[in-house]
């Protein structure tokens, strides 16, 4: 090894030494989500915190068309604004297909909507759920993600999935974060 290597590799492992061990002994202090899935669920969480207000949502009342193909869903709304729904697991369809997500409501201008995940964390009912999708706007190339709540007053805590989303109502949902 040339003296000039050596001497450029000692300053900088004496640069990245720390001097004293790094201690967390604050009650408060929570330490970083160690994956993506994880720092997102902590992301939905603080969003939920921060921003949920429950407000029942009606259901679309007006002419609604579903075309189905392999691998994905069109809803027309009135003959003019279209939802494609892709990579979804039908058990989310009637999401879409009985109106109960649909352009019209406020915050929600959909084109394309993929990536709909229940929420890992339970709420404290078996009768609401919360969930997250990913939805993509016309001319935006990143998609955004959307937090929602869906509410089934006849669900319990043995109700599958796919009869709590088909009775449910939507109570709340909004944009919470782009994704790159």
């Amino acid at each position: 090894m040339s003296p000039f290597r050596l001497l450029t590799l000692i300053p900088l492992w004496v640069a990245c030494q720390s001097t004293s061990p790094t201690v967390i002994d604050s009650p408060d202090a929570v330490a970083a989500p160690q994956t993506q899935e994880a720092q997102e669920v902590r992301w939905a969480q603080e969003f939920f915190q921060q921003h949920y207000r429950y407000h029942e949502q009606p259901r679309y009342t007006g002419t609604l068309g579903v075309i189905g193909r392999k691998g994905e869903l069109l809803v027309v709304y009135n003959l003019s604004d279209t939802l494609r729904i892709v990579d979804v697991d039908p058990t989310y369809y009637s999401l879409f297909t009985q109106g109960i997500i649909h352009p019209d409501q406020p915050d929600s201008p959909f084109y394309e909507v993929c990536n709909i995940e229940p929420h890992p964390i339970p709420t404290d009912s078996p009768q609401r759920r919360r969930f997250t999708l990913w939805h993509f706007s016309r001319w935006e190339l990143h998609p955004e993600v959307y937090l929602f709540e869906l509410t089934n007053l006849q669900a319990t805590t043995t109700t599958d999935q796919k009869t709590f989303v088909a009775g449910a109502t939507l109570t709340f949902m909004q944009r919470g974060w782009g994704v790159l």
